[in-house]
């Protein structure tokens, strides 16, 4: 299965950075698999993505799986979190690229192409678009995620 959606795949990023991995190896064949001591036959994170999004590019995607993934060159200091709706809205505010790639969401208006999930019923329904029906609900509460990765990181950093 590719990942049609950028919302769908930085969400499963946003997973796999705060779990480490996706999970075992009784998952769908969509979710990354995870072990210990098998590492050589495990797709790293680059791997999967570079398999499964039908807009990749590896100029754009491996620098920026490593940038989110805190593994590249990066002068800055303290955490980095990345904002998958934020990027899209100050660099297709139209979300002419997503309407593109991702069908579903095609007449979305603008104000919630970026995050469609936030969309009422109604507007939904004006659309043919209903979450969790023609297009997958949100896996991550960003704000969420954010806070319990910072709350980790300042215990971990606490620590030291």
């Amino acid at each position: 299965m590719r990942i049609r959606s950028i919302h769908i795949a930085a969400g499963v990023m946003v997973g796999l950075l705060l779990t480490g991995a996706a999970g075992a190896a009784d998952q769908s064949p969509n979710q990354a698999p995870y072990g210990h001591g098998d590492d050589a036959k495990l797709p790293s994170g680059e791997r999967y993505f570079m398999q499964h999004l039908i807009d990749r590019d590896v100029s754009a995607n491996n620098g920026n799986w490593q940038w989110c993934a805190s593994t590249g060159a990066d002068a800055m200091r303290g955490y980095r979190i990345f904002n998958p709706a934020l990027q899209s809205k100050m660099f297709d505010p139209e979300g002419r690229y997503i309407r593109r790639f991702v069908p579903e969401l095609t007449e979305v208006p603008p104000a919630f192409i970026h995050e469609p999930h936030k969309m009422t019923r109604d507007d939904q329904a004006r659309v043919t678009c209903r979450i969790g029906l023609d297009y997958p609900a949100s896996i991550v509460d960003h704000q969420q995620a954010r806070q319990e990765y910072l709350t980790k990181g300042m215990a971990v950093k606490g620590r030291a």
